[in-house]
């Protein structure tokens, strides 16, 4: 179950995901397990993929920056996108289990900005750090376009719709 839902946060599939949240907490509280803080991150990882942006449905202040900072990019606010991105990394934030969800937001920002450039050289350092997923395709297409590569486009988007059907995102 531990495994599934980790591959439910990765491929944004929020609804197993939550059933099998609630699967995990029974079994956690009916063994009298204290392991179970990390699976909370997990739940509300699964609430921001969903698109809960409401800040007051997160206890944790980490949590409500980033669900902010998600909210301000899907309105097209990116200073305060940028505010809230800075106000998470300054927080007390569970790096090992968000990192992979908060690695995006400065190439999303930039994208957002039109600056292709800068963009690029962001995935670009993420990759080389061996942090690669198949969401990389979705922004590189994104730069891809700004820089009226089409054809480069078309290979990133037809990659990222290959990954997505196979890891049934």
């Amino acid at each position: 179950y531990d495994a599934r839902l980790v591959n439910c946060l990765f491929t944004g599939n929020d609804q197993e995901g939550s059933q099998i949240f609630d699967t995990l907490k029974i079994y956690y509280e009916n063994n009298k397990d204290n392991n179970f803080y990390r699976f909370t991150i997990y739940k509300d990882i699964l609430k921001i993929i969903s698109g809960d942006f409401y800040d007051g449905n997160y206890e944790s202040i980490p949590f409500q920056f980033l669900a902010r900072c998600n909210q301000s990019l899907s309105m097209g606010k990116i200073e305060e996108a940028v505010k809230y991105h800075q106000e998470l990394l300054a927080s007390d934030w569970p790096k090992v289990y968000m990192k992979s969800f908060v690695d995006y937001i400065p190439i999303h920002i930039e994208l957002c900005l039109g600056k292709k450039g800068m963009a690029k050289f962001l995935l670009q350092e993420k990759i080389k750090k061996g942090d690669v997923g198949y969401l990389d395709d979705l922004f590189l297409g994104r730069v891809l376009l700004l820089e009226n590569d089409w054809e480069g486009a078309n290979q990133s988007f037809l990659r990222l719709i290959e990954n997505i059907n196979r890891f049934d995102a």
